[in-house]
């Protein structure tokens, strides 16, 4: 019997061998799974990770381990019995204890000499038969296999011969079926023997088959998926048969075509093969043909070769095997099927295009409108209304098709024509942009229409389906334009349509109300009749680009967008002047209306009066509005007004240009917000204002100062040290007068107390309104924001060094009080600046915004104005956390982030407020103290690291002899700090927060000198006092606001300051702590990006930001920061 190492030497040829031998050596056989004794599958590393399976064939019942053939498919070029198979063997055979080397004891016995050797080198018998004794076993098996060879050329007995009958089909592929014949008288071979399966074959072989015989059936049998395969199914299980088997065949020199009585195959070098198309009357396929423009029959084989009628070749072709054999496999088709698969085909074979279709046409779009009454079902209710239906269809040189359907139209002459369908696509994108939609729209049923087939209908379907009864036609801009881009309209008279180019325009200006607003008339003439702009213009001017996109329009070298005037009117706007006016007018659509219909201009928008002069009108009114422009205009540069006499204090120069730029505002009738940086002096600036309108004679009534209940000390204390001339009297605490009782030229309240008597002074009449801490009515639904709007005065004045703390919501509050009518309505400042600044950072609305509130917002920064303070740096102190107050943070934040997440999803974002906030609460309790916790939670840690840091830091201050203020939102953290970290140090304090009383003693024995630590809660001690004898400020936890924080900093880095200044922020790493900082950041920017060029907008908070907020510790809080 055949051994291993034998059919391993006869099956790999030497040079596969050796290369295999080598790929085994390097270690390039990296998986190899045994399926059974005789089979297992391999993975070997070559330019790629080739797969293998490997069957060893022969009979499993002979006692020794016989081997007939071995086959070994491999996912390489070559497929069969490669050098990966042999690395995968050798691989194999040393971990079965197999040898592929036949030695002593493992070698197979010599081969049999045969009965009778051919002579085979005549005259020389001795020689031959020392060549039999003497050679070694590879030269014996040579020998024998020569002689089957002479054996089987010879046909055995002169009767019978072997035939391999090769077959090739789409339905079984390659079949390669031996046959034994048999030689007829008549010298025509006739049918000897069939064999029922390869298994059959390699059972009893017949004599006249030689090893080459045999071992092409055993691979071929190897192929199949088991014994009794039949010969035609090989090619209905395998696509495609490796080629070296049919190259086995052809080696035999046996293999016949189609049958035993079919014609030899003779190999052929390769052939070089074209794929084209080949037409039959109207029915087109792509075939293979040779340079003769033969055509070529593809075997299946792999890698493939092509059958011609002198022989069988390899194929040359720049085709992939798989694209090949759909090719081949392709029906005859008609002329629109066949333009299909040619672009199917084209777009990975660009040659295999259809030669003969006429190259893309530019259709001529067709409309025709006709008026019907159209039906339809909602929710099972029918509705009827008259309308105009469009149908639209593109007309081609060979015929007209409506929207929609093949690619490929035929010609007249049969030619297929290709479509030109993206250009239809954009052509019904058109009709989409005029409000045409198809018909019916989703989630209506439509009443059939008779007439129409299955053509696609378009009408105005949003019209359709809204309230009322009038018919829905055809708009006449929307006609003009599809007109003027190539449309072919019917069924609408379109020549009557007159389009106008905007011009002429005549601007008249009415005044009212003593010049508080004005109403602005537009309007042209056409045709001898005048066209009211206003309507036009307004939603043009308020739906901006977006809306401009879905309006018809004319193209060319100047857009301009088309817009119905009349019946049968069209009025041309040129796009570059709507994009010139809408970053001017966009805020004129949210005003109401006048009583003649025109635009509503408040005198604090004047300015509008200039972007006007845009459209070149004839102007008619226009002086007194174009002077209150003029007034505006120069509050940017007010006129130099003297400090009054009798001041008490000396205003530096800022502070003076301050003074002047109020005394401007009030000649305007006008207020403004003073946002000069905290510690700038805006108290000493307000009361400057009011006594030099006392001193002019212009305060016939009492002005109103209302500030924090906690300032009102420092308020009736500076008005009477820098306006001593003044009668001021306090309206605050249980036994105050009546409103209407006092006498005084100054009234000092609380915002509580506005709030409590808000009818009395409501109805009392004020000269000057100055409003302290003017944040405090940021919200415009707040009792205080309501109260100060019913207030009766001539100014008013907001004084805050924060007017943006969170969103510019807020400034639209403060500037509509002092400024009513200066930045629209809350809706529409919404839509035109907080929504493109805030979520798109749009920097031509900020620059826009920026402009209009230049005239009432006066802010100066410290290092601009008071380049004589002190320095004043600001430190994050990094503080760990040890590892026991760590673990409690986050188990902690694991218990929270779950607990938001479920609220949240239950309830949504925005209704989750609360439970995010407890959340953030406890984590930042857990941050600064776990005492501060509630319940057990305390009792889980008694580290605490901040109070740790804070005692280093303390220490090392005070040893340096600095006065410190400490900070914390937490007056229960304030307790800690005293009882841990102070007393235990004999450091002495002050303290004041929400419980405190004699806030102002408290003030002046810091000043004083009694002791050199302060403790503040940031609520109580943030605004309001001069705290300048410290140089020191600790901030325990961080707030929200970055605005709250920079008020408390600014206690002591203010005028008076006459040490620099450092600013502590104890920060604990990787926690919420960090996170808030990033955010206050981002509030801190949109404050900037009203006064700095450079600002960039804040965002919303997102659910991101509350993910951030509760992520790991160490995590980047990457909402935050995007």
């Amino acid at each position: 019997m055949p051994s291993l190492a034998h059919a391993f030497r006869s099956d790999f040829d030497a040079p596969t061998r050796t290369r295999g031998e080598r790929y085994a050596r390097c270690g390039y056989v990296t998986a190899l799974v045994p399926s059974n004794p005789r089979e297992f599958c391999a993975t070997v590393e070559g330019s790629t990770a080739y797969e293998l399976e490997v069957s060893i064939l022969g009979d499993d019942d002979a006692p020794d381990f016989d081997v007939q053939a071995i086959v070994a498919q491999c996912s390489c070029p070559v497929g069969l019995n490669c050098k990966h198979a042999v690395a995968a063997l050798l691989v194999w055979a040393s971990t079965q204890g197999h040898s592929l080397v036949p030695g002593p004891g493992r070698a197979a016995p010599p081969p049999k000499p045969p009965a009778q050797l051919p002579d085979l080198f005549p005259g020389v018998s001795a020689l031959r038969d020392r060549a039999w004794r003497n050679s070694d076993p590879d030269v014996r098996a040579w020998l024998a296999d020569w002689h089957d060879g002479g054996r089987l050329r010879a046909e055995g007995d002169g009767t019978q011969h072997l035939v391999h009958v090769v077959n090739n089909s789409d339905e079984a592929g390659l079949s390669i079926v031996p046959v034994v014949c048999r030689r007829l008288k008549s010298g025509a071979r006739g049918l000897a023997k069939r064999f029922s399966s390869y298994d059959a074959f390699l059972h009893n072989p017949p004599r006249c088959a030689g090893r080459d015989d045999e071992r092409l059936v055993a691979m071929l049998r190897g192929l199949s998926l088991g014994r009794g395969w039949q010969f035609s199914s090989v090619g209905r299980e395998r696509e495609t048969m490796p080629a070296a088997l049919l190259e086995m065949a052809l080696d035999t020199g046996r293999a016949h075509w189609g049958s035993y009585q079919g014609p030899a195959l003779v190999r052929l070098p390769p052939i070089t093969a074209t794929a084209i198309w080949r037409r039959n009357g109207k029915s087109r396929r792509i075939e293979l043909v040779d340079a003769a423009d033969a055509a070529l029959e593809v075997l299946a084989v792999e890698p493939p070769w092509v059958r011609t009628p002198a022989g069988v070749a390899p194929l040359a072709s720049t085709l992939e095997p798989a694209l090949l054999r759909k090719v081949v496999a392709m029906p005859w088709m008609d002329p629109i099927e066949a333009q299909v698969a040619s672009g199917m085909l084209a777009t990975s074979q660009p040659t295999l295009a259809l030669p003969d279709v006429q190259a893309p046409e530019v259709a001529t779009p067709c409309l025709r409108i006709a008026r019907t009454r159209l039906g339809w079902y909602v929710r099972g209710q029918r509705r009827e209304r008259d309308a105009d239906l469009a149908v639209a269809s593109f007309r081609y040189p060979g015929g007209e098709v409506g929207c929609g359907g093949a690619p490929v139209i035929e010609g007249v002459d049969g030619t297929p024509i290709l479509r030109h369908l993206a250009d239809e696509q954009a052509r019904c994108a058109e009709l989409a942009r005029f409000g045409l939609a198809p018909w019916p729209p989703p989630g209506t049923q439509a009443v059939p229409l008779k007439g129409v087939g299955s053509a696609l209908l378009w009408a105005r379907c949003a019209d359709l389906l809204a309230a009322g009864e009038d018919a829905v036609t055809m708009p006449v801009a929307a006609l003009a334009a599809l007109q003027g881009s190539g449309w072919e309209i019917s069924g609408v008279d379109v020549g009557t349509i007159t389009e106008v180019d905007l011009g002429g325009i005549t601007a008249q200006v009415e005044e009212h109300d003593a010049g508080d607003w004005f109403e602005l008339h537009l309007g042209m003439e056409v045709g001898g009749q005048r066209i009211d702009l206003v309507p036009l213009l307004a939603p043009l001017l308020a739906g901006g680009p977006a809306a401009w996109e879905r309006l018809p329009r004319s193209s060319g070298d100047q857009p301009v967008i088309l817009v119905a005037a009349g019946a049968m009117t069209v009025l041309r706007v040129p796009l570059s002047l709507l994009q010139d006016l809408h970053g001017h007018l966009m805020e004129l659509y949210d005003q109401p209306a006048g009583p003649g219909g025109g635009w509503r201009i408040d005198a604090a928008r004047a300015d509008i009066i200039e972007a006007l002069d845009r459209l070149s009108p004839r102007w008619l009114g226009e002086r007194r509005l174009r002077a209150v422009a003029e007034r505006m205009r120069s509050c940017l540069t007010p006129p130099a007004v003297r400090p009054p006499a009798g001041l008490g204090l000396t205003l530096r120069s800022y502070q003076v240009e301050g003074l002047s730029w109020l005394q401007h505002l009030r000649g305007l009738g006008l207020g403004g917000i003073l946002a000069d940086d905290m510690g700038l002096g805006k108290t000493a600036q307000a009361i400057a204002h009011l006594l030099t309108e006392y001193l002019a004679g212009r305060d016939d009534r009492a002005s109103l100062v209302i500030c924090p209940a906690s300032m009102v000390g420092p308020w009736r204390k500076e008005l009477a040290r820098a306006a001593p001339g003044l009668r001021v009297a306090v309206l605050h605490g249980a036994g105050r007068a009546t409103v209407g009782e006092v006498e005084a030229d100054v009234i000092v309240t609380t915002h509580a107390t506005l709030a409590r008597d808000e009818e009395a002074f409501a109805a009392r009449p004020w000269h000057v309104a100055v409003c302290d801490e003017a944040q405090a009515m940021k919200n415009p639904t707040s009792r205080l924001a309501a109260t100060v709007r019913r207030l009766d005065t001539r100014q008013r004045v907001c004084l805050t060094g924060t007017p943006v703390e969170n969103h510019l919501g807020e400034l639209h509050t403060l500037l509509s009080w002092v400024a009513p009518g200066a930045l629209g309505s809350a809706r529409g400042f919404a839509r035109t600046f907080r929504a493109p600044i805030e979520t798109q950072d749009d920097p031509a609305r900020r620059a826009l915004l920026r402009r209009r509130i230049a005239p009432f917002l006066l802010r100066r920064t410290k290092e601009a104005v008071a380049s004589e303070l002190p320095a004043r740096t600001e430190i994050d102190v990094t503080v760990e956390l040890p590892p026991a107050q760590r673990a409690l943070y986050d188990a902690l934040r694991l218990a929270m982030d779950e607990r938001v997440r479920a609220v949240i999803a239950e309830r949504g974002l925005k209704r989750s407020g609360l439970q995010i906030l407890e959340a953030l609460l406890r984590l930042r309790q857990a941050c600064c103290d776990p005492r501060l916790l509630p319940g057990k939670l305390a009792a889980r840690c008694t580290e605490s690291a901040k109070l740790d840091a804070l005692g280093e830091l303390l220490g090392t201050l005070l040893d340096e002899g600095r006065r410190v203020l400490v900070f914390s939102q937490f007056t229960a953290l304030l307790d800690l700090v005293e009882s841990d970290v102070l007393a235990p140090r004999k450091v002495a304090c002050l303290r004041l927060d929400g419980q405190s009383r004699g806030r102002e003693r408290l003030v002046e024995r810091f000043q004083g000198g009694e002791c050199a630590v302060f403790l503040l809660s940031l609520k109580a001690g943030g605004t309001g006092l001069t705290l300048t004898a410290a140089d020191s400020v600790i901030l325990l936890d961080p707030w929200w606001n970055p605005a709250v924080e920079r008020q408390a900093a600014d206690r002591v880095h203010r005028i008076g300051q006459t040490r620099p200044v450092t600013i502590y922020r104890l920060i604990v790493a990787g926690t919420v702590e960090e996170r808030i900082r990033k955010l206050q950041a981002r509030k801190a920017a949109l404050a900037d990006a009203l006064v700095d060029e450079d600002g960039q907008a804040l965002g919303r908070l997102e659910l991101a930001d509350i993910e951030a907020l509760l992520a790991p510790l160490g995590e980047d809080g990457v909402g935050l920061m995007g």
